[in-house]
């Protein structure tokens, strides 16, 4: 039951992330926005989700998860109602601030109940897996109702989402409410603890990954139209290609560290790095679609082993709660970044997306110091 538990606050927590290609499609297609309009809400949504997961994942250790649970739910679901209610770019940024906080909490409340199992690899892998069949559904049904409802199922399917871990919200461990004040304050002296040299690189390397990955995600379908496809078309394939993810997923599942962690994140960073090298270099419809499914399915291989090593490393659950809020900064400065970018060298009536491919490229390379802890550590491990 608590697998079940992870797996339904992972898809209240990253549904938004999940549909982030679609969120910026809509934005442009249905409110008219820019597409640097649009990243700049996106950016919004994702800096209030990195506040809510850092403020909650310093707390997680003494305060009612259940609680925090049930008040993230109630924001996210306030936020999406709100969201229905206007076109206005300050009063929908405000809206999205709202959601995200509600992610951010969730995701911290995740992330220290994955900490805590036996296998968190093979955990964060399951989670993954419903994330992205989650993804793959929002982004080849929500277009399809948007045409005939308008931009509002975007909106309302993040809130039915968020409902889903009520049903089983017993059976989330609260720990605030389990043992005596002594155990808690134990507890707290114990997350008290400095973060290790090996978790703080570690963290330093997952937030520039993922400000490349938020950088790239959500101008995806903006990518597949610039090679000459529409706003339906582009956003199934980007759905297609994240329901091939789960995969990934499965794949981490099935293996777990047989073969260490070392090598399945470096093939990772190599096979993105060189899917975004044929976007920019030779730009194509057939191109855009084998990127982007090679893409999608490295990170959900990525992820899971990230969380392993890890929760590994610390136990506790803080540092996988701070690697999911350097994952939120990252998809709060991607988009930002990238909206930036897309019109730095391009025409008035263009946007350079190449720019936001190459940005991308860079945001990789810090990766390299988290290749090159995980392998001193598994050469201190005889592996």
């Amino acid at each position: 039951m608590v697998y079940l538990i992870v797996v339904l606050l992972s898809m209240a927590g990253n549904s938004s992330m999940a549909a982030k290609p679609i969120i910026i499609g809509s934005y442009v297609e249905y409110f008219g926005f820019s597409s640097q309009q649009a990243g700049y809400i996106l950016t919004c949504e994702m800096t209030a989700a990195a506040l809510g997961a850092i403020i909650s994942t310093l707390r997680v250790h003494c305060w009612n998860r259940r609680m925090m649970a049930l008040m993230a739910i109630a924001a996210i679901l306030c936020g999406n109602i709100l969201s229905i209610q206007t076109d206005e770019l300050i009063k929908l940024s405000l809206a999205r601030s709202l959601t995200g906080a509600g992610h951010g909490v969730i995701l911290a409340v995740m992330s220290a109940t994955i900490a805590a199992v036996s296998a968190p690899d093979r955990a964060a892998g399951v989670s993954t897996i419903f994330a992205s069949l989650l993804g793959a559904a929002m982004m080849l049904g929500i277009p399809v109702l948007q045409h005939s409802l308008g931009v509002s199922p975007l909106f309302w399917v993040m809130a039915i989402i968020a409902l889903s871990p009520l049903l089983f919200l017993k059976w989330l461990p609260s720990f605030h409410l389990q043992g005596t004040a002594a155990s808690i304050n134990k507890s707290q002296k114990q997350d008290a603890s400095p973060i290790s040299f090996v978790a703080i690189i570690s963290i330093f390397s997952a937030t520039f990954y993922y400000i490349g990955i938020g950088g790239f995600w959500p101008f995806a379908e903006q990518i597949g139209r610039s090679v000459g496809l529409d706003y339906v078309s582009a956003s199934r394939i980007v759905g297609y290609a994240t329901l091939i993810s789960i995969f990934g997923g499965a794949t981490v599942v099935v293996l777990g560290n047989r073969f260490g962690r070392k090598i399945p994140i470096a093939l990772c960073l190599i096979v993105q790095t060189i899917g975004l090298v044929l976007l920019i270099t030779a730009p194509s419809v057939d191109v855009f679609k084998v990127v982007l499914i090679t893409y999608v399915y490295s990170w959900a291989v990525f992820f899971p082993y990230l969380m392993g090593f890890i929760a590994e490393i610390d136990p506790s659950g803080r540092s996988n709660g701070l690697v999911y809020t350097s994952a939120l900064i990252g998809f709060a400065i991607g988009p930002a970044l990238a909206s930036y970018l897309v019109s730095f060298g391009a025409l008035d009536s263009e946007v350079a997306l190449d720019n936001v491919l190459i940005m991308n490229i860079a945001c990789f390379s810090p990766v390299l110091l988290l290749l090159y802890v995980i392998r001193k550590r598994e050469l201190r491990q005889g592996l």
